[in-house]
């Protein structure tokens, strides 16, 4: 029953040093919500109270566990920039995600975690270095089964309709291939491996026992 603006003031009084009540509001992105009751606030707007009163005693330390779970696109930036603020005020965080869009772009260190052990301990450059070859991501103009990428020199990430995504160290090989084919590219895109396949090169790597 209590407001947004009540309970962050309930939190505050459980340290010696507290930041301003306006000032945990807003930077958890909640000022419009200061006078509504916990009971109305949505999915998000409950993520980012919590958000709020992990900030309000001015840890040096804070612990987020998922923390942009059911935050809309909007929501999610504003904690990113308040996020990199307190990392730029000297502050450490740590936190646990499976959204790995959060890790990549908040990230100095990452820790990947496998079956109870840990299997990589570095920054996100480095995890993404470690994954051989390019991304390459096509559209094409017509439906792609995957058997139309058989025996590439790539390995098939996903294929959904006229859109596909492959790891290759030799693209340009593979492109050639994939023309010589007559596949029908209307877009095409390749980049360095990102977190998400750096991820899954660790874990399959975890269970081959490679």
């Amino acid at each position: 029953m209590l407001t947004v603006r009540e309970i962050v003031d309930v939190f505050r009084a459980y340290y010696p040093a507290p930041l301003p009540r306006e000032r945990a509001i807003g930077m958890a992105g909640l000022a419009e919500q200061a006078g509504a009751r916990i009971g109305t606030l949505s999915g998000g707007q409950r993520q980012r109270l919590y958000f709020a009163l992990a900030i309000c005693g001015d840890p040096d330390v804070l612990f987020l566990d998922e923390p942009t779970v059911g935050m809309d696109v909007e929501a999610r930036r504003a904690f990113v920039g308040s996020v990199q603020a307190l990392a730029a005020a000297g502050k450490t965080i740590v936190f646990t995600s499976h959204y790995l869009r959060d890790s990549e772009e908040l990230a100095r260190r990452i820790i990947v975690i496998d079956h109870g052990r840990v299997i990589a301990d570095a920054s996100p450059q480095e995890l993404k270095r470690a994954v051989p070859g390019k991304k390459i991501t096509l559209l094409t103009a017509r439906p792609l089964a995957r058997d139309a990428l058989a025996g590439l020199p790539a390995r098939v990430l996903d294929v959904t309709g006229e859109r596909a995504s492959l790891l290759s160290n030799e693209p340009a090989a593979v492109l050639r291939e994939l023309f010589r084919r007559g596949v029908e590219v209307v877009d095409l895109e390749v980049t360095g491996a990102d977190l998400e396949e750096a991820f899954l090169a660790l874990t399959r790597r975890g269970e081959t026992g490679a």
